[in-house]
């Protein structure tokens, strides 16, 4: 086992520091952290991403949704199963939307505005 040269909570520190200072460079540095997880330990970037995705989806109503979804098929109610899909709907397109990298954008837009 080799010997440290700087330790875990040195680099927290730092990335800490960097996160108020350079909000920007803290998330190009995140996106190539989380990169470089799921080429070195998929498992850890799985769990990673699964809480992500289920914190979201809790957040938003998903899971709510889905079990209303479920509940107005069984009783017959059609239109209050698709009532409750568009809740779910309206989730998977601003997941897309910011995955697409284009919230950022319009993000960066206001900013420069301001």
């Amino acid at each position: 086992m080799s010997k440290r040269s700087v330790s875990a909570p040195a680099i927290l520190d730092s990335i800490q520091r960097l996160a108020k200072q350079d909000p920007e460079a803290f998330g190009e540095l995140f996106v190539r952290v989380t990169v470089t997880l799921s080429q070195v330990d998929r498992a850890a970037y799985d769990w990673v991403m699964a809480g992500m995705i289920h914190r979201t989806s809790e957040e938003w109503g998903v899971t709510y949704a889905l079990g209303e979804v479920k509940q107005k098929l069984a009783s017959g109610d059609v239109q209050g199963a698709i009532g409750a899909l568009k809740l779910i709907e309206t989730w998977a397109i601003g997941i897309e939307h910011l995955a697409s990298g284009e919230a950022l954008l319009e993000q960066k837009r206001i900013e420069y505005v301001m």
